[in-house]
């Protein structure tokens, strides 16, 4: 007995994990390489109407007009099927590690995307610190699919995955954690993520993960949590563009310690590190691979775009608590009810 429960509270080796990263990675490489085979002609007639839709549009327009928390990003979707028109076929592993795409300096990315569209503008510019595997999903779909086509297949597997998550919380009796989903879906504006690429990503990959996490948890198959939660880092890397990352580690968590408490405090710290290791392991993979593959140094690259960033510093608080404070009270003030009036004031 005693013997059994030292090998049971023995340290061993993250084989599991170890193995997960691996597949996952070279998946997620394949992935990009094979949809950057795709022939750009079958995909002209989409991206031409893809084109003509966000400059028939306003680059960041609200759904709701007032409200603040429906405000559409198209900017940043413009940009991602600028780079996925660009990739090239001759060259695939190396579009994939470059990520060009077309800019103008005095143009907005609607712009820039219809260019190199319509008349075939080379493109200038890299985008190399991101993965940008977003398009191994987007540029297959846009050879029947539009971006409006794209915006409802959003809508369509979105609605399935989080009806899906719920019959299970519900079916298992969890209505605590299915009312409290539902009540932050409806406070977050989440109806609206769908209508924008952007947003999109980190969705999918929180609702499956927390699938997941739920049947593991209900099927005590606590072997697999590592596993769940360093690809789940994993892929929300390679989906997103710097949005709502969080949400796929913290939703799934949650859910899964509903159904298994017993020593909450070690699983929560053993996947926020596995979430940790798989989000920043691929980051810093992409960085080494397009370094090898395109013999440069792609942290130069990435340090100037970080430069970038700092150098916009002076529009923030000096004081981390204040900038802290500021976040907080901007995000609930843009919660559901509150923007919608003095009613919905009171209602929050």
């Amino acid at each position: 007995m005693a013997e059994n429960e030292k090998t049971k509270n023995r340290l061993h080796f993250p084989w599991r994990e170890l193995i997960a990263f691996v597949i996952t990675a070279v998946c997620m490489v394949g992935l990009l390489v094979a949809v950057a085979k795709i022939p750009r002609e079958k995909l002209r007639p989409q991206m031409e109407r893809s084109a003509d839709y966000f400059c028939d549009r306003a680059l960041y327009g609200h759904v709701i007009r007032g409200i603040r928390g429906t405000k559409i990003d198209r900017y940043a979707d413009a940009l991602l099927l600028n780079i996925a028109w660009n990739y090239k076929e001759e060259s695939p592993l190396q579009s994939v590690m470059y990520s060009f795409f077309y800019d103008d300096y005095e143009k907005n990315s609607n712009q820039d995307f219809y260019e190199t569209v319509y008349y075939s503008y080379a493109p200038n510019k890299e985008y190399m610190r991101y993965w940008h595997g977003s398009i191994s999903i987007v540029r297959p779909l846009m050879t029947f699919l539009s971006i409006n086509g794209l915006y409802i297949w959003n809508a369509v597997w979105f609605s399935a995955l989080t009806i899906l998550l719920l019959i299970i919380l519900v079916k298992n009796q969890a209505y605590t954690p299915a009312i409290g989903f539902f009540v932050g879906f409806i406070l977050t504006s989440s109806m609206f993520v769908p209508l924008s690429l952007e947003y999109t990503w980190n969705y999918p990959v929180m609702l499956i993960t927390s699938i997941l996490a739920c049947l593991f948890a209900i099927k005590k198959k606590e072997q697999w949590y590592g596993v769940l939660f360093l690809c789940a880092g994993m892929v929300t890397n390679y989906l997103d563009f710097l949005t709502t990352e969080t949400l796929t580690l913290t939703v799934p968590l949650l859910l899964l310690l509903w159904f298994d408490r017993e020593n909450s405090i070690i699983k929560s710290i053993n996947a926020g590190v596995a979430w940790l290791i798989g989000y920043a392991g691929v980051w810093i993979l992409k960085w080494i691979l397009a370094s090898c593959i395109l013999h440069l140094n792609a942290m130069s690259y990435v340090n100037s775009h970080i430069a970038e960033r700092l150098d916009d510093r002076d529009n923030y608080p000096k004081s981390l608590i204040a900038y802290l404070f500021k976040t907080l009270f901007r995000n609930i003030k843009l919660m559901v009810p509150f923007e919608y009036g003095f009613i919905g004031l009171i209602v929050g």
